[in-house]
């Protein structure tokens, strides 16, 4: 009669391994063979710090894909597509309408994972990958962009923990930019996380979803000496095979040169396990 809490105990480890902030990557991956899909939309408005900034709007769809291919191994891709209306006083530099941006492909290798339990788990991975332009309508740079990054992801109980930080090498001119990627300057992307089990308070013996609230606080620093910092709360719920989430993003301090200082971004999301 073992065989049923055993199976309650993997099922409930399978959600909490897969439990991921919105915006702060995790050390958690698939296994081999497994899909993992992931669609975002994000809305963003911006307002402008100069007579050479960029103001407006934009929606941002972002559809990202990994695949198991090893134990610790897997493959990411993510392609966005923005619709929007951002540019400066001068029409004729506005962007607007819809077009893709620059395509991402990486590696994730697993560094370390340590289970302390069913549900309690230590991870650590590593990333390395490139963009790829692939951008239309001036939503995309014109240069490859090799980058490396690392996560940890760290459950308690209840309580989950997130850290990650991404370095972009830049590879391209300066031109109109409207994000932090499109410019001659390097980047630094750092994320911390913490989510909190709201329900169930414990996982039984038959299992069900759970709902999760988090908040995060991201950081950007460019080697031209931009710097932007925001946090906000979200709420997610996963279930065995999808997982919902909502979440915004505030700014805290922001200074960009010759682009536009975001002052709101609101994300809905869907995950899909296959």
């Amino acid at each position: 009669m073992r065989i049923l809490p055993a199976c309650v105990a993997l099922g409930a480890a399978s959600i909490a391994c897969a439990q991921e902030a919105s915006f702060t990557p995790a050390a958690t991956m698939p296994g081999p063979g497994t899909w993992v899909s992931h669609v975002m939309v994000q809305g963003s408005t911006f307002f402008s710090t100069g007579p050479e900034g960029v103001d407006g709007y934009l929606i941002q769809e972002n559809t990202m894909a990994m695949l198991g291919v090893a134990p610790g191994v897997a493959i990411e891709g993510n392609l966005p597509v923005f619709n929007g209306s951002l540019g400066s006083n001068d029409p004729s530099k506005r962007i607007l309408g819809t077009g893709l941006g620059n395509l991402e492909v990486d590696v994730k290798l697993r560094l370390l994972k340590i289970d302390y339990d069913a549900i309690d788990t230590l991870r650590v991975a590593a990333t390395l990958g490139t963009q790829v332009p692939t951008g239309t309508s001036g939503y995309g740079a014109d240069s490859v962009n090799p980058f490396l990054g690392s996560a940890m992801t760290w459950i308690a109980g209840r309580h989950g923990v997130g850290l990650s930080a991404r370095w972009m090498f830049n590879t391209g001119e300066t031109f109109d930019p409207v994000f932090a990627t499109q410019t001659n300057a390097d980047m630094l992307h750092c994320g911390m996380s913490w989510l909190y089990r709201l329900a169930p308070q414990e996982y039984g013996q038959e299992h069900r979803e759970a709902w999760y609230f988090q908040t995060e606080m991201q950081g950007i620093y460019e080697t031209d000496g931009s710097a932007q910092w925001s946090i906000g709360p979200g709420i997610l719920m996963e279930g065995t095979r999808f997982a919902f989430e909502f979440a915004i993003q505030l700014p805290v301090w922001e200074n960009s040169f010759n682009r536009g200082n975001s002052n709101f971004m609101a994300m809905a999301g869907l995950r899909f396990l296959f």
